[in-house]
């Protein structure tokens, strides 16, 4: 027990120091695409705290239930991105695909809450991110996968797989910037990273690791009893569990 709590313990951060990056050239690496970013922002007023009730009946794309969470949900369409404010004026924004997103989706909000709230004045104080969520794809050519059940049995320290529970396995390097979530179709999620020189050049580090482990499936095209053709290709389907039909069961 004190073995595994020792490997399913929170990684620290470690940034890519200037000298790392001057060696990069991405070359082969696949393409990493941005997908979500997480930020934290400071909303200040020279005034009370945030009356987030009121500012609940005013606001019609909000949703506030106190008994449940001490935020009121703030769903902007333009930019696309959903904010959590607090009465202390702390906003957390997700769903941007950058920091201009998420600065103006804090400004958006600042403006919201001085319509309502006149006689206080209020400005955005600070953005910062604190997650970026990204995704690559591993070319794996026909009848390869990325084997990620060697990839643990290799690499079981730094990593976290239960076949079991979730088809993903965790991989947490040492002195790295991001964690990988890898799929056996070849999916890959880079998250943890807080910029986007994080993202693309911890994952530039991380490839030939991951490259390694893109092996020709077993004869047949089959792994672990599912042909190559009937996986899903999307990260979505990989996280979806199977179902298993009761006797007798017909479509």
């Amino acid at each position: 027990m004190r073995l595994a709590a020792q490997r399913m313990k929170k990684r620290k951060y470690s940034k890519i120091s200037r000298s790392e990056l001057s060696h990069c050239a991405l070359g082969d690496t696949p393409e990493v695409q941005i997908h979500n970013i997480v930020s934290t922002t400071q909303i200040a007023t020279d005034g009370p705290p945030i009356d987030l009730l009121t500012l609940s009946r005013m606001l019609p794309f909000t949703f506030y239930d106190k008994a449940r969470f001490a935020a009121i949900t703030i769903r902007l369409s333009n930019p696309d991105c959903t904010a959590l404010l607090f009465t202390s004026g702390k906003l957390v924004i997700t769903g941007g695909t950058s920091w201009y997103e998420c600065l103006l989706t804090a400004k958006h909000v600042s403006r919201l809450v001085q319509r309502v709230f006149r006689t206080q004045r209020f400005w955005v104080a600070c953005c910062e991110i604190q997650n970026i969520v990204a995704k690559a794809t591993v070319p794996c050519a026909d009848g390869a996968v990325l084997d990620v059940q060697s990839m643990y049995e290799e690499m079981n320290t730094l990593c976290t797989f239960q076949k079991t529970m979730f088809p993903g396995l965790i991989f947490r390097p040492v002195n790295s910037p991001v964690v990988l979530l890898c799929f056996t179709s070849g999916k890959i999620v880079i998250t943890g990273g807080k910029t986007v020189e994080d993202v693309i050049f911890g994952w530039f580090l991380l490839w030939p690791v991951i490259k390694r482990f893109v092996r020709p499936t077993a004869a047949g095209g089959a792994l672990d009893g599912v042909p190559h053709e009937a996986r899903g290709s999307g990260v979505a389907e990989e996280c979806t569990p199977a179902v298993e039909k009761p006797p007798g069961h017909c479509d």
